[in-house]
């Protein structure tokens, strides 16, 4: 069982898996509100923790999604893990944008793979730096 969440330490899948979304949530938030003094309650926060709890998710499927793959490429680079999530974070909210702009699926997972299986530390400093 997971009481605690570190984003430098990739958490145990099997035991990841098993918990709740508002249980990933919990933990996510609490490190951010903890470590980061992060005001997890206002809606950037809370919304920055769910992110980084589906893309937690996403690493613990393994190879049903390419971001472990692209976790690890990244955290080649020069992030940290903790970069490499965002990294991949903003990927995904930027996914999501799209399927709210246009109403539609934007093309679908395979495009957010796609972006994910792309991205390198380089793209994501020229875009967020």
């Amino acid at each position: 069982m997971i009481t605690s969440y570190d984003p430098e330490k990739a958490p145990d899948s099997e035991s990841w898996l098993a918990l709740d979304e508002s249980e990933k949530h919990i933990l996510v938030s609490k490190y951010h509100e903890q470590e980061e003094n992060m005001d997890v309650d206002d809606s950037q926060g809370r919304v920055h923790c769910m992110i980084q709890a589906t893309v937690e998710t996403q690493v613990a499927m393994g190879d049903e999604t390419p971001v472990a793959e692209a976790i690890n490429r990244l955290m080649n680079q020069g992030l940290d893990r903790h970069q490499a999530l965002h990294a991949v974070a903003s990927i995904l909210i930027k996914h999501i944008s799209n399927i709210w702009n246009t109403q539609g699926n934007a093309g679908g997972n395979e495009a957010y793979f796609n972006e994910v299986r792309n991205l390198s530390a380089q793209k994501w400093y020229d875009q967020f730096s």
